[in-house]
């Protein structure tokens, strides 16, 4: 794994990891996290699937590793998408294929919306055009979890509360690779988010009850997969039905016993991933 930064149009220095031979001839993958997660939210699946192509995760801004932005109102899905491309043009990647976990599924549609021929195929993990007031509800709640924490034990506790009906049956150590991936250790020693509290300011004032069906209509000519944990209310069940009538080619994954989100280690995942990548 390589790591290294790039910079955005308005100058913001943002952080990426790069698995894998950047010479493969396999399209490379582009992992694109979800609203509190970064790019050790990929660390398994990258270290799985780059043994014969490249996969890349980055920062968003404001995120993990990457530069906060002075302007909280440029947390937008839109923004990121832009961030994306221009990481894309700094490892001259010119075809892609991204997985994007909820925001970052977002972001993608947003990609293929806005530029055409980039985008080689798309994988959603549990989000899709539409975003109901329940599910923006549940991600409320989740951003209402205290901004710090005295140490990781507690970090780690407060995290298996809010998440355990939706990902049943992880052990302790489970949970701790978990809290790794989203919280991060100030100097003093406490624990907090490992982002910008500005990103939870602008996701509460802004409306995100959708992201468009005319986005998603943007991979009609794409293979798409869609994931979708079975407990789960920010993609339901009647959402996931309409996708796949909209799109009859798009692969379509449930995963039993997970919510928002699937982990993307399940078997079901990984034997839907191993027949998708075999076409692209």
């Amino acid at each position: 794994m390589r790591e290294g930064r790039f910079h955005t149009r308005d100058g913001l220095s943002l952080y990426y990891r790069d698995y894998g031979d950047p010479r493969a001839a396999k399209i490379p993958i582009l992992c694109l996290a979800g609203l509190s997660g970064n790019s050790r939210s990929f660390e398994d699946f990258a270290e799985r699937w780059s043994k014969n192509r490249r996969v890349v995760a980055m920062d968003y801004r404001g995120c993990g590793r990457s530069e906060y932005d002075r302007h909280y109102k440029n947390y937008r899905f839109d923004v990121n998408a832009l961030d994306a491309r221009a990481l894309l043009n700094h490892l001259g990647i010119r075809e892609v294929i991204i997985i994007g976990t909820s925001l970052g599924g977002m972001v993608a549609m947003e990609i293929a919306h806005t530029t055409k021929g980039l985008l080689k195929a798309v994988i959603l993990n549990d989000i899709g055009p539409e975003v109901t007031s329940g599910a923006r509800g549940q991600v409320r709640n989740y951003l209402d979890i205290p901004p710090d924490f005295p140490d990781w034990l507690e970090a780690t506790t407060m995290l298996r509360r809010m998440r355990e009906s939706e990902l049943p049956g992880l052990d302790g150590a489970q949970w701790f690779k978990r809290a790794r991936q989203v919280f991060v250790e100030n100097e003093d020693g406490r624990v907090r988010f490992d982002f910008d509290p500005g990103i939870t300011r602008e996701y509460r004032e802004r409306n995100y009850s959708s992201v468009s069906w005319e986005r998603f209509r943007a991979m009609r000519n794409i293979p798409v997969m869609t994931i979708r944990g079975a407990l789960s209310i920010i993609l339901p069940a009647d959402t996931f039905a309409k996708m796949a009538a909209e799109k009859p080619d798009m692969v379509s994954v449930l995963v039993p016993n997970r919510g928002h989100v699937p982990l993307l280690d399940e078997p079901e995942c990984v034997a839907a991933f191993e027949a998708f990548f075999a076409r692209v």
